[in-house]
């Protein structure tokens, strides 16, 4: 696992499997007190992946994801796939 580049830019975390399969994975961090919401957040890394083309791997099958980490609850409070 690592921190990838693509055509564009780099996304957070990539996980290649032999099957030419992959995985990609933008992270958020919403800090307490934040005026954004988890939502707006989710929908920020999803545009990332889109306009940064994170899925667009020559030869291999991805499948991108956007996640968001609350730092008050501590956890994955948002998880969508792009």
């Amino acid at each position: 696992m690592q921190e990838k580049h693509s055509i564009v830019c780099r996304a957070d975390l990539v996980i290649d499997f032999d099957n030419k399969s992959t995985l990609v994975f933008e992270f958020k961090f919403r800090k307490t007190g934040s005026a954004k919401t988890a939502e707006d957040l989710l929908n920020e890394a999803l545009q990332q992946i889109k306009e940064k083309q994170y899925t667009q791997i020559p030869d291999r099958k991805v499948k991108g994801y956007a996640l968001v980490f609350d730092q008050e609850s501590k956890k994955f409070v948002a998880f969508k796939q792009s």
